[in-house]
Protein backbone atom coordinates (compact mmCIF):
# COMPACT_ATOMS: atom_id res chain seq x y z
CA UNK A 1 0.00 0.00 0.00
CA UNK A 2 3.10 1.85 0.55
CA UNK A 3 3.89 1.90 -3.23
CA UNK A 4 -0.17 3.63 -4.09
CA UNK A 5 0.11 6.13 -1.65
CA UNK A 6 3.27 6.96 -3.82
CA UNK A 7 1.78 7.57 -6.67
CA UNK A 8 -1.51 9.07 -5.94
CA UNK A 9 0.75 11.71 -4.53
CA UNK A 10 1.79 12.64 -7.49
CA UNK A 11 -1.68 13.26 -8.92
CA UNK A 12 -3.00 16.63 -9.32
CA UNK A 13 -6.51 17.14 -9.88
CA UNK A 14 -7.24 20.50 -11.67
CA UNK A 15 -10.99 20.58 -12.14
CA UNK A 16 -13.23 17.89 -13.38
CA UNK A 17 -9.34 16.11 -14.70
CA UNK A 18 -6.88 14.28 -13.46
CA UNK A 19 -3.10 15.36 -15.07
CA UNK A 20 0.25 13.72 -14.75
CA UNK A 21 2.95 12.97 -16.92
CA UNK A 22 4.41 10.16 -15.76
CA UNK A 23 4.62 6.68 -17.39
CA UNK A 24 3.78 3.67 -15.27
CA UNK A 25 4.60 -0.11 -14.52
CA UNK A 26 2.40 -3.07 -14.79
CA UNK A 27 2.76 -2.93 -10.80
CA UNK A 28 1.73 0.59 -10.58
CA UNK A 29 -1.48 -0.04 -12.79
CA UNK A 30 -2.21 -3.02 -10.67
CA UNK A 31 -1.73 -0.91 -7.11
CA UNK A 32 -4.08 1.87 -9.15
CA UNK A 33 -6.86 -0.40 -9.91
CA UNK A 34 -6.76 -3.27 -7.61
CA UNK A 35 -6.86 -5.60 -10.66
CA UNK A 36 -4.55 -8.27 -11.18
CA UNK A 37 -1.21 -8.15 -14.04
CA UNK A 38 -3.25 -11.42 -15.95
CA UNK A 39 -6.79 -9.27 -15.52
CA UNK A 40 -5.54 -6.24 -16.68
CA UNK A 41 -3.88 -8.36 -20.07
CA UNK A 42 -6.96 -9.39 -20.74
CA UNK A 43 -8.95 -6.70 -20.61
CA UNK A 44 -6.55 -5.12 -22.77
CA UNK A 45 -7.06 -7.95 -25.29
CA UNK A 46 -10.74 -7.91 -25.42
CA UNK A 47 -10.32 -3.73 -25.71
CA UNK A 48 -11.69 -2.86 -22.03
CA UNK A 49 -8.64 -1.30 -20.65
CA UNK A 50 -6.02 1.25 -22.24
CA UNK A 51 -3.42 -0.61 -23.94
CA UNK A 52 0.84 0.24 -23.19
CA UNK A 53 2.85 1.65 -24.85
CA UNK A 54 6.56 -0.31 -25.67
CA UNK A 55 9.61 1.90 -24.11
CA UNK A 56 12.05 -0.50 -24.25
CA UNK A 57 13.19 -4.09 -25.59
CA UNK A 58 11.56 -5.53 -22.93
CA UNK A 59 9.67 -2.37 -21.44
CA UNK A 60 5.92 -1.63 -21.48
CA UNK A 61 4.47 1.17 -19.72
CA UNK A 62 1.03 3.10 -18.95
CA UNK A 63 0.36 6.97 -18.97
CA UNK A 64 -0.89 7.57 -15.54
CA UNK A 65 -3.70 9.90 -16.82
CA UNK A 66 -5.04 7.76 -18.99
CA UNK A 67 -5.70 5.12 -16.55
CA UNK A 68 -6.48 7.27 -14.21
CA UNK A 69 -9.18 8.28 -16.74
CA UNK A 70 -9.91 4.85 -17.01
CA UNK A 71 -10.53 4.30 -13.07
CA UNK A 72 -12.66 7.64 -13.45
CA UNK A 73 -15.01 6.41 -15.72
CA UNK A 74 -15.13 2.99 -13.81
CA UNK A 75 -16.69 5.02 -10.66
CA UNK A 76 -18.35 7.19 -12.51
CA UNK A 77 -20.28 4.41 -13.90
CA UNK A 78 -21.02 2.95 -10.97
CA UNK A 79 -22.87 5.89 -9.29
Amino acid sequence: MIYYARVLSRVVLMGDSFTSDRLIDIRAVCELTSLSAPTIHRYVRKGLFPRSAVIGPNRRAWSEKVVLGWIREKLEAAR
